[in-house]
């Protein structure tokens, strides 16, 4: 599976992208497809084009897609959040 296909990265923004296998959504169980960018970057997408024939990002549409995480952000009680004592 090496097909060419047109996905959606943003409002104003069209990418060309490699198939590069077919798979399901850990989070939803969605069949999606992995391609690979033009940067050589692994993105998931959905399989079916909207519209426009364009692919969108699967993160995007995932219905049980899962809030994204500040990994530097100290939590609450983290001493930097308390001030030194």
């Amino acid at each position: 599976m090496s097909d060419d296909i047109d996905v959606r990265v943003s409002e104003h923004a069209n990418i060309r992208c490699t198939v590069r296998n077919s798979a399901t959504c850990n989070q939803c169980g969605a069949e999606v497809v992995w391609v690979r960018t033009p940067k050589g970057k692994n993105m998931m997408c959905d399989p079916e084009p909207d519209e426009e024939q364009l692919h969108s990002c699967h993160w995007d549409t995932c219905v049980n897609k899962k809030p994204k995480q500040n990994r530097y952000e100290p939590s609450a009680d983290h001493p930097w959040r308390k001030g030194y004592q």
